[in-house]
């Protein structure tokens, strides 16, 4: 498997995809029209380690790392304003893109709003 830097994820795309991006078919992101890539995240670079130690013992310092600002998991749907790198890579279509180039993620919604009301008390009825 291919793991980029921790300010980069790598997303998978399909051929066609990737030969569209490639082969120059789509505007230079330059230009006045930015192309939008939509692909699969493949793997994530790490988050790096903070820069102020956790807890000591007076010899040696643990490191925690920082939390990620915009958590993705692998397999999740994202919409990238650019790309930095192409390759194909144990048949896969991949593209290194910077965290900062992504635009949204594809979630799936349904199941936070099923259980929104799940623990909710049912409404008092009263009779006559």
């Amino acid at each position: 498997m291919l793991i980029p830097s921790p300010n980069y994820i790598i997303v998978e795309t399909t051929k066609e995809t990737f030969n569209l991006h490639v082969n120059g078919n789509v505007d230079n992101p330059i230009t006045s029209r930015i192309p939008v890539l939509v692909g699969k995240v493949y793997a994530i670079g790490d988050t790096q380690f903070s820069d102020s130690p956790v807890m000591g013992d007076g010899r040696s310092f643990s490191w925690a790392r920082k939390p990620d600002a915009f958590p993705l998991t692998n397999g999740e749907e994202v919409i990238c304003q650019y790309w930095e790198h192409a390759t194909e890579h144990e048949g896969k279509y991949l593209f290194m893109v910077t965290k900062d180039s992504i635009l949204g993620v594809y979630r799936d919604r349904q199941e936070v709003e099923a259980t929104l009301f799940d623990n909710a008390q049912p409404e008092m009825q009263l009779s006559n």
